[in-house]
């Protein structure tokens, strides 16, 4: 589960960096009822404000679904962060996306990049959501703007008696 702090600032623990321009978001946000229904415990909305995916840490870089919209990026650590995009930023546009890259990947190398018309208010959302791994105790995120390979998106507090 995600806790919502009004600032990420003074939190210690892992910060994972967004992959992401836009306004983050609880994903309850989120235009499309199967991710607003709040099923998903470890996840958050992006309204996109640019068309560019970043990888948050290096890692496996690997694609699945209709369109290549869901981008899950495996950290040697076992975590993972998966990016879903909507289907209809992609339907409407798939030769509008450029998918950079897959398989292994470096922080902040650029992984795709698509373009965002300013009639997309609700297909420019992407949801983020993390794999559950039992060496994170807590996962804190903030409402607020963030550039992509800048901004953290995301503080991780390690298990205190996981041995790594």
């Amino acid at each position: 589960m995600i806790t919502w702090l009004s600032s990420l600032a003074g939190n210690e623990g892992i910060s994972i960096k967004s992959p992401l321009s836009g306004n983050v978001l609880p994903v309850t946000s989120h235009p499309d009822l199967l991710y607003n229904a709040n099923v998903l415990p470890a996840a958050l909305c992006i309204k996109l404000t640019q068309g560019k995916l970043l990888a948050p840490f290096s890692g496996v870089c690997s694609v699945s679904l209709q369109y290549n919209r869901r981008i899950s990026i495996k950290h040697r650590s076992g975590l993972t962060l998966h990016i879903e995009f909507c289907a209809t930023l992609f339907a409407k546009h798939a030769k509008q996306k450029q998918l950079i890259c897959a398989g292994n990947v470096i922080a902040g190398q650029q992984l795709m990049s698509f373009e965002l018309t300013a009639n997309q208010q609700n297909a420019g959302h992407a949801v983020i959501m993390l794999s559950h791994h039992h060496s994170f105790s807590e996962v804190w995120a903030c409402q607020r703007q963030v550039n992509a390979g800048i901004d953290p998106l995301l503080i991780i507090k390690q298990n205190n008696h996981v041995k790594e």
